[in-house]
């Protein structure tokens, strides 16, 4: 089974009911990562969505737990590399989250600019947007 790295993007807009992640996740494994994570806790503002955020994040396959250190390396690099092809990337949250992807080997699915312009200048596959 494929492994899926789901960002935040796709998180919100199953959550607010704009997308069915099984409509597009069908035969894939669901992945998340901490950065994720936090972003999911860090957007939950009240009780409801706190507790969507947990279920979310125990019911996904967490990768790179615990994040080493290399990986904020290349997540610097990336950042350095997209400023330099003159793409200001919005998130350093995004950079982290795709040099966790090109680690391990994933796709991720998304919604957001920032993965557009880092699979430009790194190897970051990217699952067509829904």
């Amino acid at each position: 089974m494929a492994v899926v790295l789901v960002d935040t993007s796709i998180w919100l807009d199953i959550v607010r009911g704009r997308l069915d992640l099984e409509s597009v996740m069908s035969e894939r494994d669901i992945a998340i990562c901490p950065p994720i994570a936090q972003e999911l806790l860090q957007g939950a503002l009240d009780a409801e969505s706190h507790e969507i955020a947990w279920r979310i994040i125990f019911a996904a396959r967490m990768l790179d737990d615990p994040m080493p250190l290399d990986r904020f390396e290349e997540a610097a690099h990336i950042y350095r590399r997209c400023a330099w092809k003159g793409h200001a990337i919005a998130s350093a949250f995004d950079c982290l989250i795709a040099a966790c992807a090109i680690h391990n080997g994933v796709t991720l699915l998304q919604r957001d600019q920032d993965f557009e312009w880092i699979a430009e200048i790194a190897p970051l596959k990217l699952l067509p947007n829904t």
